[in-house]
């Protein structure tokens, strides 16, 4: 990273070192590839980024990210021992602040749930309709010529109802209560039927 830095900045190590002070065996080693071990002073560290000509922001960016690839070596236990020279104790240019956003795993108080709903209200799903009259529906909407041969069918229906309706309401008036209710089985049974033969054509006509 730093030597990613320093050859974007266009400037040598003996370059580097003669801006900063830095021993020049000290800037090559900063930048040497083959080292396993991180920078342990950070003021070497911070003169190099301030003589490549970062920023003060993104300078701390920097170190940073140096203190988070260190983290893991540093000891946990909660003792003064336990922090060294290495950890760069000194440095105070940025106060890394914990926060929720930083550890995936910390607790939010928000189960998914809550979440969720908080994006907007969630209407519930409903079961669908499987009933052979919604079928049937879905069927005939389906196709435009199916659509048009039951618009024609139902007004045809429709109209034969509605005379036969009327016809049978002025003669219902003058017959005894037995024919009446005879001539009322009938018309109930000739509905029936209609519409049996309308489902009927309307399912040929697909083939």
């Amino acid at each position: 990273m730093l030597d990613r830095i320093r050859r974007e900045a266009g400037l040598s190590c003996g370059q580097i070192a003669v801006k900063t002070g830095i021993p020049r065996s000290q800037a090559y080693a900063l930048v040497d590839v083959k080292r396993a071990a991180l920078p342990s002073k950070p003021d070497q560290v911070v003169a190099f980024l301030q003589a490549c000509n970062l920023s003060p922001m993104h300078t701390d960016i920097v170190m940073d990210r140096l203190r988070e690839l260190r983290q893991p070596q540093v000891s946990t236990e909660p003792t003064a021992s336990g922090l060294t020279d290495d950890y760069f104790p000194n440095d105070t240019s940025v106060t890394p602040q914990a926060s929720t956003l930083d550890d995936p795993a910390a607790p939010t108080g928000l189960k998914d749930q809550d979440i969720v709903m908080s994006m907007g209200r969630l209407t519930p799903m409903r079961k669908p309709n499987n009933t052979a009259l919604v079928h049937l529906v879905h069927y005939v909407l389906a196709s435009d010529e199916r659509t048009r041969r039951a618009n024609k069918l139902l007004i045809s229906l429709g109209f034969t109802l509605f005379s036969t309706l009327a016809a049978l309401g002025g003669v219902l008036v003058l017959v005894p209560d037995a024919i009446r209710a005879w001539v009322v089985g009938g018309v109930g049974g000739s509905i029936a039927l209609s519409v049996l033969i309308m489902i009927r054509t309307i399912l040929r006509s697909n083939r």
